[in-house]
């Protein structure tokens, strides 16, 4: 089982990077969301790297998020260390904390991991509050965000995060740069980890 960050240095440095996240995301909102509503995902790709999508109600309830946070600690340990996305021994996921050091974050409010940034395969902090911080963008009611992965083997775990936060809040909005072929292997490692289908997300 992962263990969760000690202390409120890890917590702090999180929030700095998805400050430095989310004025990316303002900087270039007008784009991204020409990506997530109308299909731009190769353009999108090209120009700021690949991307997932998600929107998220501005509170998520408080019991749902635990059990999801709890779900996706366990799959983590089973995940971290011993699964590589290409027959590479520097393709194995490693998960880290939101800067790419320390442990990832699993807790009652926030779930936040990266890769390994002294191997390189860290990028953007993927996470994920119960009650988002202002600075993102609401559309319809959801808070819009994202994480830039470029493909880094950390990525299969932002997809089964995606796919279980849809499973856990239906209403919950996902997309993404890639296709049905990208997120293949995530959702079989997702009905292996979880004993069921994952659910259905456009592409």
């Amino acid at each position: 089982m992962v263990q969760l960050l000690d202390g409120l240095d890890g917590v702090f440095c999180d929030k700095i990077h998805v400050s430095v996240t989310r004025f990316f995301l303002n900087s270039y909102s007008t784009l991204i969301k020409e990506q997530f509503t109308n299909g731009g995902a190769q353009q999108c790709d090209t120009i700021i790297g690949y991307t997932h999508y998600y929107k998220t109600p501005p509170q998520l309830d408080a019991v749902k998020f635990k059990t999801l946070s709890e779900e996706l600690e366990t799959a983590s340990g089973f995940i971290n260390g011993n699964l590589s996305v290409s027959d590479k021994a520097e393709d194995t996921v490693i998960l880290c904390g939101g800067m790419g050091t320390g442990n990832p974050q699993f807790t009652s409010d926030v779930i936040a991991f990266n890769g390994e940034e002294s191997k390189g395969t860290d990028h953007e902090t993927f996470i994920i509050e119960r009650i988002p911080n202002d600075g993102n963008i609401e559309e319809k009611g959801l808070v819009f965000n994202f994480c830039k992965t470029a493909r880094k083997p950390y990525d299969l775990m932002v997809l089964i995060s995606l796919l279980r936060l849809k499973h856990h809040f239906p209403e919950c909005e996902i997309s993404s740069d890639g296709d049905s072929k990208d997120w293949a292997g995530g959702k079989k490692l997702y009905k292996k980890i979880f004993k069921e289908a994952p659910p259905k997300i456009k592409l």
